[in-house]
């Protein structure tokens, strides 16, 4: 009798530990997962009444543990703020780059900006967004910040 209890114990702390491991694991990946460093070719970007676009070139290192792909729906957008910190755009097009192994970096991918036709200072943000489940930066993953200039 004495032995069954015993066993009984032990198959419910390894259980138990199992589950509390398991646990802590997932939560770890699943915040890691949104970790992806932003960075661009230019700090400023200046756009004409006439100007259409500019190009900006970005580079994007995948601090994960997991593949970072467009089959899994994670793509490259950005959105603009004045500089009070109020959305001007927030949905802009999505840009697709090549998969991203863990802990590699993808560079030379050319993102459009789109001229607002709204002369003024604004903020350019570069972001990652998990089509219809995040954006990375809501999950603590920094934006890499553009200063964006509208000209008449």
């Amino acid at each position: 009798m004495r032995r069954k209890l015993i066993t009984v114990i032990l198959l419910f702390l390894s259980a138990a530990a199992l589950y509390s491991t398991n646990k802590i694991t997932t939560n770890y990946y699943s915040r890691n997962f949104y970790n992806v460093s932003i960075t661009a070719d230019k700090t400023d970007v200046v756009l004409g009444k006439d100007d259409e676009s500019a190009i900006i070139n970005v580079s994007l290192v995948n601090n994960s543990r997991k593949f970072i792909t467009n089959t899994n729906n994670v793509f490259l957008a950005y959105h603009i703020v004045d500089r009070y910190g109020n959305d001007i755009l927030y949905d802009s097009l999505r840009y697709n780059f090549p998969d991203i192994k863990p802990f590699n970096k993808q560079e030379a991918i050319p993102v459009t900006v789109l001229n607002i036709n709204k002369p003024g200072e604004y903020i350019l943000q570069l972001d990652m967004v998990e089509e219809g489940v995040t954006w990375f930066s809501q999950k603590g993953n920094p934006m890499y910040e553009i200063n964006l200039q509208i000209n008449d």
